[in-house]
């Protein structure tokens, strides 16, 4: 089974696959807008420089050459500007999103599923927070991997993001409903579709004549 799970600002999509075939969909209220009030809160910052932290030095797994790094932000109650290290800002980044994690496995669970999950996909805007795959293997121990749109050309690299995945999927899905070619018609039975076609005008002559007699 497959399980993926679209993080959006409010929300997280949690859509299940067993065997090629849809069987669970739901919502559940936390996105990457909890993330940013995180930040906000351990950081004693407003949201706008949260959202900020949070797309400069984001990070779903720990780059242990970088943990001692420095960052500068601008808070709440004091002049000036005050330092963070990236430890800190990983543990608040990485609890949350292993809530999330547990929480969609847990949902999906509790429907009953044919098969055990094997392949977590992500998408949605925190698919393309560095090393997020990474820590969903970890929490959950299974695969996990980016669901990237599908390879071609974009008249924008904007739509290469893993955040439009879902959308550029849609669009393309009724793409090919809308200009799939229509099926040849069927042949009639003796004598192809012209008999087929002429029988039926024979039918309507008959009628005609019954009905001027």
């Amino acid at each position: 089974g497959v399980i993926m799970l679209d993080i959006g600002g409010g929300t997280m999509d949690i859509v299940a696959y067993n065997e090629s075939a849809l069987y669970h969909t739901s919502s559940f209220p936390l996105g990457g807008n909890h993330i940013i009030s995180d930040i906000s809160i351990a950081l004693n910052t407003s949201q706008p420089v949260a959202e900020t932290v949070l797309k400069e030095y984001g990070m779903a797994v720990l780059d242990r050459a970088k943990a001692n790094d420095e960052a500068e932000i601008r808070c709440f109650g004091i002049s000036g500007s005050r330092r963070f290290r990236m430890q800190y800002l990983y543990e608040v980044i990485s609890l949350r999103l292993t809530e999330m994690f547990v929480i969609a496995l847990e949902v999906v669970k509790k429907t009953g599923q044919p098969a055990p999950a094997s392949t977590l996909v992500l998408t949605g805007g925190l698919a393309g927070l560095p090393g997020i795959d990474k820590l969903a293997e970890r929490v959950l121990r299974m695969e996990a991997r980016i669901g990237a749109p599908p390879q071609q050309e974009y008249a924008a690299d904007t739509l290469k993001n893993p955040s439009f995945a879902a959308l550029i999927g849609m669009l393309q899905i009724s793409s090919d409903a809308l200009f799939a070619p229509a099926p040849p018609p069927k042949p009639q039975a003796n004598g192809g579709i012209a008999a087929g076609g002429l029988r039926i005008l024979q039918q309507i002559n008959q009628k005609i004549d019954v009905l001027r007699s």
